[in-house]
């Protein structure tokens, strides 16, 4: 059927006389369901994929055969390479979507068991490295024909690396740990006068107070943080004098005695702008003709 048709990357299902043959196929099963003969097809791929599908179901028909022969096959060798490469070359095409591992190597699912057989002692490669085949490729490289196909291979990863991690971590905190205690144990011993000078000395380093202001004084952030707090020092302390001392009492009465001088010359202003007023009122009341109505008897 395949030659019949120019187009081998069609689905099958898309092509009219192939859809017609397995519909007859599908009928007759109807019919006889007394000697029922299961078929499968998979409408949706196309020619080639299928003659591949088919490739890879014979060699693992065959694969316990070629195992058995004798390895001394002489120029059979390079045909049995050839085939068998072109069979792994299928088989590294699939095995993502056909197989699904753990990362334990215990156990795995088969999606394709019709054609497809994820045992790894069916590896092609097995067979590749036994006939001493060119394209063989070596254990290490072999495994990870399976690490596109291994489903939790990347929690596992994550795992293994969060405790190598975890490992490393707990090594420096001792080796740390450790490196703290010889350190004190070769604190230096000081008469009472050196004290305020010599703070500690261990193998590698001898820190005074004289080397430990520079220190902070050069390093802008603590310049930074110290005028802060220096400042917030000073305005606590201003508030703190204002609040409880007598000091700030004076000034509280103070000014307190000068708001009330000032509200009172204020309202002075206003009671002497409210009397001129009604002043000016008055006198032009008193300037004021007036209008009398006389009536006529």
């Amino acid at each position: 059927m395949r030659k019949l048709h120019s187009s081998t990357s069609q689905s099958i299902g898309n092509i009219p006389f192939v859809h017609k043959l397995l519909d007859v196929g599908y009928r007759i099963n109807e019919t006889l369901k007394s000697k029922h003969c299961r078929f499968k097809y998979y409408r949706d791929y196309s020619f080639e994929e299928l003659k591949e599908m088919k490739e890879l179901h014979d060699f693992f028909k065959i694969y316990n055969d070629i195992d058995n022969k004798n390895t001394t096959i002489g120029s059979e060798n390079s045909n049995y390479c050839k085939y068998i490469s072109h069979i792994y070359d299928l088989y590294k095409k699939y095995i993502k979507n056909c197989c699904e591992y753990y990362y334990n190597e215990k156990h795995y699912n088969d999606n394709c068991s019709d054609y497809f057989n994820c045992d790894k002692k069916y590896d092609p490669n097995n067979l590749l490295i036994k006939l001493d085949c060119s394209s063989k490729l070596s254990d290490e490289e072999s495994k990870k024909v399976y690490d596109v196909a291994t489903i939790d291979r990347l929690a596992k990863l994550m795992t293994e690396k969060s405790e190598e991690q975890s490992k490393l971590l707990s090594n420096l905190m001792t080796a740390k740990s450790k490196v703290q205690t010889e350190s004190l144990d070769e604190l230096v011993t000081v008469k009472p006068q050196e004290q305020s000078e010599l703070i500690f000395k261990d193998r590698n380093v001898l820190i005074t107070s004289e080397n430990l202001i520079s220190a902070l004084l050069n390093d802008p952030f603590y310049v930074a943080m110290l005028g802060f707090f220096g400042l917030l020092g000073v305005f606590f302390t201003l508030f703190c004098f204002y609040k409880f001392t007598p000091l700030g009492s004076n000034f509280r009465k103070k000014s307190s005695g000068n708001e009330i001088i000032k509200n009172n010359y204020n309202q002075k202003g206003r009671k002497k702008i409210l009397y001129e007023n009604s002043e000016s009122k008055n006198t032009n009341l008193k300037n004021r003709p007036y209008k009398l109505a006389y009536q006529s008897s």
